[in-house]
């Protein structure tokens, strides 16, 4: 039954372009042949296996069926398609008894070496093949007309993993969260240094609570650290889900060490109630606010507005700066202006980059226009 489903739903993408053949048992092969590129591959999988998550959940089949995929781009197929195919076959089987979605064939690579892609995990096939991007994004103080510092953002691409908080949880499980977080921290910082402007130098770190027993050495053998100002950013979800037994006490203790140190710390809230002791927010520099739920023009966001306001009430009294991040578009850029945010960040104000760049001139012109100067 789940093997019939599965293959409705690949009949449904049937075209000149997409064909799809039953290889052998419980066994298909898909050719798209108007796809070059593995970022457009990685799409198209995504879709399907989406859609054939949706078939094998409505017939509640989600939990007793797996499938993963073994996948090669078109470009290989020049010269033996058939021992090609029985390769991606395999790398389809391994990917299946590693418990992941996708495994890429890669060029050159033979049938015996197919063991030691088993062995490795899909983190360290990502810090293998490089296949994170660092990402910078400036936050802008509309009342001093000045950037504030600039978000550190690490994207994995073609992966299964949609960002980066995914991809770290992924690697606490397989026990590649050490060599993960140096490889981010090492490639972001560093990038960072060397691009740095006289703009700011102040950049906002991601950190997870599980990270941080391995933080101090690891930024100690970044070159040149010193020369600027690093914001350890916390999730509070990960706070609240570390606060149990006397780890509330640790956390802040944590956070004493951060500040002897010369560390600033943020937290990116979550919580709109403020779940965590009040002695944690204290201590916490800057507040983020992830306001993308905000575009002014959606029906939900006037309750959204309410909660948020709400929110910003109980900062106050902390006398701490307060960041909006991920701002939809000018009209709510505007809203955060009126609220009283200084602080403020989004695509639509300045895209993050993988160099340290200013606000455009455009930008800058439609704040103060905003702010009245």
């Amino acid at each position: 039954l789940a093997f019939t489903k599965i293959k409705d739903v690949l009949l449904n993408y049937c075209s000149k372009e997409i064909l799809f053949n039953e290889y052998s048992n419980h066994q298909i092969l898909i050719s798209h042949l108007s796809i070059y590129t593995k970022s457009k591959a990685m799409q198209f999988i995504k879709t399907i296996s989406n859609d054939i998550l949706k078939i094998l959940t409505l017939h509640s089949l989600s939990d007793l069926i797996s499938f993963s995929f073994g996948a090669a781009e078109n470009n290989l197929f020049i010269g033996n398609a058939k021992e090609l195919i029985s390769n991606i076959v395999s790398v389809a089987d391994i990917a299946k008894e590693d418990n992941v979605e996708i495994t890429w064939y890669q060029q050159g690579m033979k049938l015996d070496e197919l063991g030691d892609l088993q062995s490795r995990t899909e983190v360290e096939r990502i810090i293998k093949e490089k296949r994170l991007k660092y990402l910078f994004r400036p936050i802008y103080d509309v009342t001093n007309n000045k950037i504030l510092g600039y978000e550190s953002i690490t994207k994995p691409i073609e992966t299964i993993f949609d960002n980066i908080f995914e991809l770290k949880k992924y690697a606490a499980k397989t026990g590649d969260d050490k060599e993960l977080f140096s490889t981010v921290a090492r490639n972001a910082i560093s990038r960072f240094i060397s691009e740095k402007n006289d703009l700011s130098s102040t950049v906002f770190f991601p950190v997870s609570y599980q990270e941080i027993p391995y933080l101090f050495r690891t930024l100690s053998h970044i070159s040149d650290v010193k020369d600027i100002n690093i914001v350890l950013t916390f999730d509070e979800i990960d706070f609240e889900n570390a606060s149990f037994g006397n780890a509330e006490d640790s956390i802040a203790n944590q956070l004493r060490l951060f500040k002897s140190r010369g560390y600033e710390v943020a937290i990116f809230l979550q919580d709109t109630q403020l779940a965590l002791p009040h002695e944690i927010y204290a201590m916490s520099d800057y507040f983020f606010i992830d306001v993308s739920d905000i575009s002014v023009k959606q029906v939900a966001t006037a309750r959204n507005i309410t909660s948020l306001h709400g929110l910003i009430e109980r900062l106050l009294p902390f006398k701490r700066k307060i960041i909006t991040i991920n701002i939809a578009n000018w009209s709510a850029t505007e809203l955060m202006m009126k609220l009283g945010i200084e602080y403020i960040s989004g695509d639509v104000i300045a895209p993050s980059d993988e160099m340290v760049l200013p606000l455009s001139p455009k930008s800058i012109k439609k704040i103060n226009s905003i702010n009245n100067i």
